[in-house]
């Protein structure tokens, strides 16, 4: 009995380091891919105004929209007019997302799990 105890711990145990180091390894993972898309950005040169953005702008989006589990990349102007896009079908339309919204109130960057109403 107690040798049965002694391996469902030493099983417990290991199950929990092995989540854990799955998690780190994902957090790397992510954090690397991350740091691949702002130096991305960097080299397309974000636009000095959001007016002058660019088929280039668009076109690196559409790669960060492509990375697993993103649904979509957009740079919405103060109006919510869509600026920009991973999706070129949908600059030029608005916005309405409550996230992004409020976001715009407040004057600060958003990115987040975020749908449209209705």
């Amino acid at each position: 009995m107690a040798l049965l105890l002694t391996f469902a711990l030493i099983g417990g145990v290991d199950y929990v380091l092995q989540q854990r180091n799955l998690e780190n390894q994902q957090i790397a993972l992510d954090a690397a891919l991350l740091k691949a898309d702002a130096k991305g950005l960097y080299n397309v040169g974000g636009p000095a105004n959001i007016g002058t953005l660019d088929g280039q702008f668009s076109a690196f989006l559409g790669i960060v929209q492509g990375h697993p589990g993103v649904l979509s990349v957009i740079l919405v102007d103060p109006r919510g007019i869509v600026m920009a896009a991973g999706d070129r079908s949908l600059i030029g339309t608005t916005d309405r997302a409550t996230g992004i919204a409020t976001t715009l109130k407040r004057g600060v960057s958003y990115a987040g799990h975020d749908t449209d109403p209705g």
